[in-house]
């Protein structure tokens, strides 16, 4: 229990420096993403017997770049708490639109065609999506650690890139696999037998929108280092250092180079 008790103070300890590190702009764009996200996905605009999309597709790999670019600078554990914290705000965001599309119209000729539908959320599909989500971020940051950690030089563009590619194929297909088996194959019009080509094909979109996109999460990350954003939390955590070794096992801090 005293280990238990004294780890958890440390954690505490490092998440708040963390988010103290952590640049305001970013997570407001990551936030707004999945808010966006979640009401974006009630539109479908491709429906074939081995693929589906929805026009959630427009910022859903924002979130995936987002992690990795955080493991880029903060490492696994980081990227995670801050999904999490930016889930959180989107899950209040959602629950107070939700309740604000249940208050009954003072007059009802001026209710808005739609309005309540689209921003009163189903419990069920927002429990499912959330929690695929969750898991499919944790697998893709420590995937993306494990590879990045591969490589001698991991500030490089190569290590960041492969890094990424892979634990975003990997993290994207889980995301879609998880949430057809929580909500997807439950319902009359899906067909069970093609929820895993639909889960692949679904992460090969987001593969190639990461594959666009990855150049500026890698400038984002490399101007972080270059600047000593997080340069507090990088010196307090074992595997954030790992992640921001050039191959001389040296870290850059605000005040010089330490080991």
């Amino acid at each position: 229990m005293t280990k238990l008790k004294a780890w958890m103070k440390n954690d505490w300890k490092e998440t708040k420096v963390l988010f103290k590190c952590l640049p305001a702009f970013p997570f407001a764009i990551l936030c707004a993403a999945l808010i966006a996200m979640n009401f974006l996905a009630n539109k479908g605009i491709v429906a074939t017997n081995w693929i589906s999309v929805d026009a959630g597709i427009i910022v859903s790999w924002v979130s995936f770049l987002a992690g990795d670019t955080l493991v880029k600078r903060f490492g696994p554990k980081a990227a995670i708490k801050i999904n999490i914290a930016a889930i959180s705000v989107q899950l209040l965001a959602i629950l107070l639109l939700t309740a604000g599309a249940t208050i009954p119209w003072a007059d009802p000729s001026t209710a808005m065609a739609g309005f309540d539908t689209i921003f009163g959320a189903a419990m069920w599909p927002l429990a499912a999506g959330t929690g695929a989500f969750i898991i499919a971020i944790i697998f893709d940051s420590f995937i993306s650690k494990f590879i990045l950690t591969r490589f001698k030089d991991r500030t490089s563009f190569k290590a960041y890139a492969v890094a990424s590619y892979g634990s975003t194929f990997i993290g994207q297909f889980l995301d879609n696999l998880l949430f057809a088996l929580f909500f997807s194959v439950w319902q009359p019009w899906c067909d069970p037998s093609s929820i895993w080509l639909m889960a692949l094909a679904g992460a090969v979109v987001e593969l190639i929108c990461q594959a666009i996109f990855s150049p500026v999460g890698y400038r984002v990350a490399s101007n972080w280092r270059k600047n000593g954003i997080g340069n507090e939390y990088i010196s307090m955590v074992k595997e954030a250092q790992e992640v921001n070794d050039d191959g001389t096992h040296k870290i850059m801090s605000s005040g010089g180079a330490v080991a």
